[in-house]
């Protein structure tokens, strides 16, 4: 059992295409620290009970460089990355997947989306969502916030 609430699952390698059974421990997510509904998915998630330890980061910060070398090579600024601590890097809808998998509460969600004949139509939706961020977080009246604001937001937590 790891510290904190949160717990050890197996999780299976498919990047590097095999059978391998790990254990995930970690899922840094990275995340567009300028966008008010980003923002929001980080307080959401951050509350949720998760079997693993979620390290919210966005993909602004020298931290985020630090953790993935070639962060800017996974188009972050457009899609959402998240990386294990194992090095594995995902992107897009298998980013966002992999973090609902993650939460107990969005587990089945998670695995009902991966189901081939509906992937398609999560792909199309995150694709909208993620394209749109920043308008629907106007239309929401939710702040997008500069790196300067998030360092002060998060200090005075």
């Amino acid at each position: 059992m790891a510290p904190s609430g949160t717990a050890e699952t197996p999780h299976a390698d498919s990047c590097a295409g095999s059978r391998l059974i790990r254990l995930m421990k970690t899922l840094h997510v990275f995340y567009d620290g300028g966008c008010g509904l980003c923002g929001k998915f980080r307080d959401h998630f951050s509350a949720e009970p998760s079997h693993v330890k979620l390290d919210f980061i966005p993909y602004q910060s020298a931290r985020a460089r630090g953790l993935v070398a070639n962060l800017d090579s996974y188009n972050p600024a457009q899609e959402m990355v998240v990386c294990t601590n194992e090095g594995r890097v995902l992107q897009g809808v298998e980013a966002w997947l992999e973090l609902l998998a993650t939460m107990n509460r969005y587990r089945r969600l998670a695995n009902a989306l991966r189901i081939s004949f509906i992937r398609p139509i999560t792909r199309l939706m995150y694709q909208r969502i993620a394209r749109n961020r920043r308008n629907l977080s106007h239309w929401l009246g939710l702040k997008n916030l500069t790196r300067e604001e998030e360092a002060c937001e998060r200090c005075a937590w």
